[in-house]
């Protein structure tokens, strides 16, 4: 079906990697940070490995090029359908390398996800726009159809129309989640065997009781600034996928586009570094990360939703930023995954906060209570970076 492709792509890319004997695969890996040479060019990564390489399970991988192809940062939300492993490690990485990011403030929320806690770390099954279209309605804690009168089609609205009028719902009754009905919907079970499926599983039956939902970060549409050939900033640095900027999604992607810029960019980037790859050069003194301790995530993530999610403001998004400094001061000195997650996270989030308080408009996914609307002055791309001393460096760019 269509909604398979991605998987179908991903097990045909596999399948060829593994096939190919000029690949080693290093598996349970996590890129921590990128190497450099005294040119200053990028020549490697370094990489904690479960269970080898050194004692504190720290390596190196030397190349003349290194591609970042690691997904997204949904995991910088309290909701998202992203994995677990969405934690923007590619982005971190690429942004203490010295590169520049942009349109971090575009994130995308998918409006109807099943609600189940806060504490529910990792990918939360997502409620397609399907189910309404079959009859479901979205209702609030009194129990009314909230969405009739906000938009001609009511809850078949645009995504960004819902969440945006969902969060609204969320803030007035002070409840995490709205009600989705669709007990009405006849022969549920097989019109929609997988969303059944996880509710079953989550102890809900939507034959006959409401399922809890809540907006959820989705898709980032910004991330490292790159050219048409996938090149960040920093020589030797290539990103693709959802980690990159490319621009193709303005401030609001389409659906299915972000595969589409995924193929395309990736034979772009495949076809430039055959073309100009330079010698292997050597890295200088590794950079040390200062790791911040993994139980910032949780605080982290509620504060990111209620300050700086699908609505933003002036005041929500100073008291995020608050909420990030202090975390800051809550470090460790073991070298887990878990803490480098956890200090890619903050560093992310730092640089979406920065860059939606920068913007004040409304645009796309970008949603301001104090700046409702869209400005023609704000035709403008926000471009973040980090100095080699941790000083954040911003810059607006025309989009012409």
């Amino acid at each position: 079906g269509g909604d398979a492709t991605g998987a179908e792509v991903s097990r045909a890319l596999l399948a060829a990697v593994r096939e190919d004997k000029g690949i080693e695969i290093i598996e349970h890996a996590l890129a921590i940070d990128a190497l450099k040479s005294a040119s200053g060019r990028v020549c490697g990564v370094t990489l904690h490995v479960i269970g080898k390489g050194s004692l504190d399970g720290v390596g190196r991988a030397l190349s003349r090029a290194v591609v970042v192809a690691t997904g997204g940062l949904g995991q910088v939300y309290s909701q998202t359908t992203n994995p677990a492993v969405s934690t923007g490690d590619g982005v971190a990485l690429a942004l203490r390398a010295g590169a520049e990011v942009a349109d971090v403030e575009f994130i995308q929320f998918h409006p109807t996800v099943l609600w189940r806690d806060l504490a529910n770390r990792g990918q939360q099954p997502l409620i397609s726009e399907a189910v309404r279209g079959e009859g479901a309605i979205l209702l609030n804690h009194k129990g009314e159809q909230f969405m009739v009168g906000k938009h001609p089609q009511a809850d078949l609205a645009p995504r960004d129309v819902v969440a945006k009028e969902i969060f609204n719902q969320m803030q007035n009754s002070g409840q995490p989640h709205v009600w989705l009905d669709a007990t009405k919907i006849k022969d549920f079970a097989n019109r929609f065997p997988t969303i059944y499926a996880f509710c079953k599983t989550n102890g809900i039956d939507p034959t006959t009781e409401k399922i809890p939902v809540a907006p959820a970060s989705h898709y980032a549409s910004g991330g490292v600034r790159v050219d048409l050939n996938g090149k960040s900033s920093v020589a030797g640095l290539y990103i693709c996928g959802e980690s990159a900027c490319t621009g193709a999604h303005g401030a609001n992607r389409l659906a299915s586009n972000s595969l589409l810029e995924g193929l395309v960019f990736g034979a772009r980037i495949a076809d430039a570094l055959t073309k100009e790859l330079p010698p292997q050069e050597q890295p200088i003194e590794d950079t040390k990360t200062l790791l911040l301790d993994p139980k910032i995530v949780l605080p982290l993530q509620i504060s990111m939703s209620e300050g700086a999610g699908v609505m933003r403001s002036e005041s929500s998004l100073r008291k995020t930023m608050q909420t990030l400094q202090e975390l800051s001061k809550l470090t460790s000195d073991q070298p887990r995954i878990e803490a480098w997650e956890a200090s890619n996270l903050h560093l992310l989030a730092t640089a979406i906060v920065k860059a939606a308080l920068e913007r004040t408009e409304s645009r796309g996914s970008h949603q301001r209570s104090d700046f409702p609307n869209t400005s023609d002055k704000w035709e403008s791309r926000v471009i973040e970076s980090i100095d080699i001393d941790g000083k954040w460096h911003n810059k607006l760019e025309t989009v012409k």
